[in-house]
């Protein structure tokens, strides 16, 4: 940021945070919520550094977390259970209200498109997703 000084920010954040704790027919431990209020928590943080004068970033926007695809099979099945990225996208959501930050809400721009937009292991993106999140910023 001090080097690039960018006009704008574009954050996605959270997945790493949930991957372990969240997985599918964990998502109720208490694991799952620790790793959730962290990942807000995390946002918040990251757009406060991004606000510093000094970088000069005029426009923060954070995304929502895109939900899982299916899973084809091919190990690892790396999904994180929806209800925790439910869970998650709202503390994210009210986090980025809190801090005056724009929210690009990604997550219902997937539904129906999970197929077409996750790849095999259920939790990164094919190119159509990564053009869907993209024209969502």
């Amino acid at each position: 940021l001090a080097k690039e000084k960018p006009g704008a920010v574009l954050l996605l954040e959270g997945y790493n945070n949930l991957l372990f704790p969240c997985a599918f027919g964990v998502s109720g431990s208490q694991a799952c919520s620790e790793a959730i209020t962290a990942v807000g928590f995390g946002i918040r943080d990251l757009i406060r550094i991004v606000k510093r004068p000094e970088y000069g970033v005029r426009y923060i926007l954070v995304s929502t977390l895109t939900p899982p695809g299916p899973f084809l099979g091919i190990p690892p099945d790396r999904r994180i259970a929806n209800d925790a990225i439910v869970r998650a996208n709202t503390g994210i959501t009210n986090m980025v209200r809190s801090e005056g930050a724009t929210l690009v809400d990604t997550y219902p721009k997937f539904i129906g498109h999970e197929a077409e937009y996750t790849d095999q292991d259920g939790l990164h993106l094919r190119p159509a997703g990564y053009q869907a999140l993209a024209d969502s910023f």
